[in-house]
């Protein structure tokens, strides 16, 4: 927001805005966050000065609200204790590589790049 409202103050002397403070107080509020403004609009105002301070507070308050707010990771619980960790069973079947199905072999892989002998070409 500081950022903001230096951005509008100096283009408000830039451009040479000659309106009354209503208008600029308006102008200002128009391109807040929508949050933001909800809440700095109901404050009491006359003056630039007396709208920014509020707003600098309330994305002060907003930001601090969001860094409470942000989820926490998750606590893991685990069914078990430390001890059941120590006595882990092994697996008794084991596949061995006599067991496993042998791949087919018989034909290579058609590569879809190499020409086909065995198509039929069409005459046209």
């Amino acid at each position: 927001m500081e950022e903001y409202t230096c951005e509008f103050e100096r283009l408000v002397m830039i451009c040479d805005l000659r309106e009354n403070e209503d208008q600029t107080i308006v102008r200002y509020l128009e391109w807040l966050n929508d949050p933001i403004r909800n809440v700095v609009e109901l404050q009491h105002y006359t003056t630039l000065d007396e709208v920014c301070s509020p707003t600098h507070k309330v994305e002060q308050q907003k930001k601090a609200k969001l860094k409470k707010e942000l989820p926490k990771p998750p606590q893991r619980a685990y069914p078990f204790n430390k001890k059941s960790l120590s006595h882990t069973p092994k697996p008794t079947n084991t596949p061995t590589s006599s067991s496993l199905p042998k791949p087919n072999t018989s034909k290579p892989p058609l590569n879809p790049f190499e020409k086909r002998t065995n198509a039929k070409v069409s005459d046209t």
